[in-house]
């Protein structure tokens, strides 16, 4: 196998219908992962400390989670600082902590033209 191969290999985190209950820490993810996927985890708190290491991640997905509380500032700066990262999916159970008033704060500290695609939306009933 050489580089040329390599190169178009993508490199999946991929954790579904667990009860995780909250992310994986960062070191427990290759730096080269490009695709992170928890869905339906049972992931209440979003927390990116970390997450900045990886340097080759371009899609997060969080959706089906029961997410109650974000820590916002950190997640400005990652999806604001990161050098791939396209696009950023979550669902969110709508409190006092984190609601719509929270999502539209992200997407106005977001940097014009970051070119992320970001979606946090309230988790649709089943």
């Amino acid at each position: 196998v050489d580089d040329a191969e390599l190169q178009h290999i993508t490199y999946r985190f991929t954790v579904n219908d667990q009860d995780l209950r909250s992310l994986p820490p960062p070191k427990s993810i290759s730096p080269s992962t490009q695709i992170i996927s928890l869905m339906n985890d049972n992931i209440s708190h979003v927390d990116l400390t970390g997450y900045e290491n990886l340097r080759d991640l371009f899609t997060l997905n969080l959706l089906g989670n029961p997410v109650r509380t974000v820590n916002i500032p950190v997640l400005i700066e990652f999806l604001n600082n990161h050098p791939h990262m396209a696009k950023f999916t979550m669902n969110y159970i709508p409190n006092e902590e984190f609601n719509e008033e929270h999502v539209e704060f992200i997407k106005d500290s977001m940097i014009e033209d970051s070119g992320v695609n970001l979606q946090i939306t309230p988790l649709p009933d089943d």
